[in-house]
């Protein structure tokens, strides 16, 4: 069971005058490394293992035969904080005590699962997750929040010209440099996936685009030791403006939408193209009838990454985005573009059915199967398209082309 610090505690325990034979039943059927034994208050007295039971006698009382662990783990303390208290003390297992009284035991094995879920080991800083559960956690107490949104630029490119091992020192470099911008109490820094970072704050609205701003400086040619070019990066802001107190509940909605609208503000700004921090995507007044492809980002080797596709007219921009969740980058290119689709034609909607990418001959084709709802009228539209050295970008036109479809 995880506690409120996502700690993976083994709440099992015996008491003294508990028989020998009931723990080694307990610990071998369990696989459990400890068992903590507890008075009738729930203090621990001492712990049976199975090293501290090999001799002794099944029909005996536990009491004669317990050994004991290093210092107890607080109840609420975090992953990092549990990993660093065991590796200090060199034990397989602790005890997790708050206001003396025992909760269960934390092994290595189970704490090292979970360290690697929750934290990325290559850079050292949670993953997105982290921000979501803070981010709900201030809106459920009213806090305003605002959330930044940090992607490196044309990081593939650099990975293919320089490697990944000089890629991983960039990822690197630019943590160390965001660290050192950032205040830990107002802010927390996680690595969102891929080549992208978020930051959520407290600060309030003015205190962020300041710190925004001094981002933008770092990200113009930083320089990582032993990387052989600078490194630059783009940075978008939502949120922190509101003035009344939050009465909606719906605060995973809530901070969605910001972590979104931030990343398209920081998408904007990566492709040139200005429009208010706290705006979203703009919508053309007139109706748009064709949508060139402006640009496809997503992070093919990250399950969790964000996708985005930015379609583009004379008359305005609009940018859709899709949680990638495991899905393959041309399913996850096909729904951002019908995000994107039924932003800029909010009275039409498309929702993608099926996705198959084949080959004829030498000829590799992008077929999408859709329906559509457009003018008050739902129908199923099938489109096909001959794939280009981009297949992202075929993905994209498939889609478009069914939407537009007569």
């Amino acid at each position: 069971m995880n506690e409120p610090g996502g700690l993976p505690i083994i709440r099992v325990w015996l008491q003294p005058e508990h028989l020998v034979s009931t723990a080694k039943l307990l610990l071998a059927g369990h696989r459990l490394p400890a068992l903590g034994v507890v008075d009738p208050n729930r203090r621990l007295v001492g712990f049976a293992t199975a090293t501290s039971l090999q001799s002794a006698p099944d029909e005996a009382e536990l009491a004669s035969f317990l050994t004991h662990a290093g210092e107890a783990i607080h109840l609420r303390a975090s992953v990092r904080e549990a990993a660093k208290q065991i590796q200090e003390s060199t034990e397989d297992f602790l005890p997790v005590v708050e206001n003396g009284q025992f909760f269960g035991v934390i092994s290595a094995k189970s704490l090292l699962g979970q360290l690697r879920q929750s934290f990325d080991p290559m850079t050292e800083l949670p993953w997105s997750d982290a921000l979501r559960d803070w981010g709900a956690e201030q809106l459920r107490h009213s806090n305003e929040i605002a959330v930044i949104f940090i992607d490196l630029n044309k990081f593939g490119a650099f990975n293919k010209q320089f490697g990944h091992v000089i890629g991983d020192k960039v990822l690197q470099g630019v943590v160390q440099a965001l660290k050192g911008s950032i205040d830990s109490s107002t802010d927390l820094l996680v690595r969102y996936g891929g080549d992208e970072f978020a930051i959520g704050t407290l600060r309030d609205r003015d205190e962020a685009d300041l710190l925004v701003e001094s981002l933008r400086k770092l990200g113009t040619d930083l320089v990582v030791p032993g990387v052989p070019a600078p490194i630059n990066f783009s940075v978008g802001i939502h949120g922190g403006r509101r003035s009344k107190v939050r009465n909606d509940i719906h605060v995973q909605a809530n901070l969605d939408n910001l972590v979104n609208l931030a990343s398209q503000n920081c998408l904007a700004s990566k492709s040139g193209i200005a429009f208010p921090a706290d705006a979203p995507s703009p919508t053309p007044v007139t109706p748009l009838t064709n949508f060139p492809v402006v640009e496809t980002i997503q992070a093919d080797e990250d399950p969790n990454s964000l996708t985005y596709v930015v379609l583009r007219s004379e008359n305005g921009l609009a940018v859709g985005t899709s949680l990638k969740m495991g899905r393959s980058v041309a399913e996850s290119v096909a729904m951002a573009t019908a995000k994107a689709l039924e932003k800029a034609h909010p009275e039409s909607s498309i929702q993608v059915d099926n996705l198959k990418v084949s080959k004829a001959g030498s000829t590799e084709l992008v077929t999408i199967e859709t329906t559509v709802v457009r003018d008050g009228f739902q129908r199923s539209v099938t489109a096909e398209v001959e794939a280009n050295d981009d297949l992202a970008e075929s993905v994209a036109s498939a889609v478009i082309s069914a939407f537009f479809a007569e």
